[in-house]
């Protein structure tokens, strides 16, 4: 299978995930920043939200082979990273470091499916459509 479908398939489930886990946080009251801070917490998860979207629009670009899907590709992988790092630090102030294992793994395979993208640009082949 070639990379950039992998690197898709990547993004379109670590996309679904993040917004499962929200919406899995969110119904279950397990968010208690909503309470101590609201707007912090509100801004956090519009973030993850957002990143999650670009996560899922790239894998269908990137699968599909359009034009667009390698540059939103980047920026959402970026995003990610980005939520990984500081999702990471939330994660380890409260000591729960299995979650934390894998937000380490994540960044690993973000690191690879974005290195990737960039060195082999021409395994990522796209349509002008």
């Amino acid at each position: 299978m070639r990379i950039a479908k992998i690197a898709s398939i990547y993004s379109i489930f670590v996309g679904i995930a993040m917004l499962g886990l929200w919406i899995m946080l969110l119904s279950t009251n397990q968010v208690p920043e909503l309470i101590s801070e609201p707007y912090r917490i509100t801004a956090h998860i519009l973030a993850e939200i957002a990143t999650a979207a670009f996560l899922f629009i790239s894998g269908f670009g990137l699968f599909r082979k359009k034009t667009w899907g390698m540059k939103v590709f980047l920026f959402a992988q970026g995003a990610l990273f980005y939520t990984l790092i500081a999702s990471s630090g939330y994660y380890v102030q409260l000591g729960v470091l299995p979650i934390v294992a894998m937000f380490i793994i994540l960044m690993v395979l973000t690191m690879i499916f974005l290195g990737q993208a960039i060195l082999k640009q021409d395994e990522f082949e796209v349509n002008n459509k």
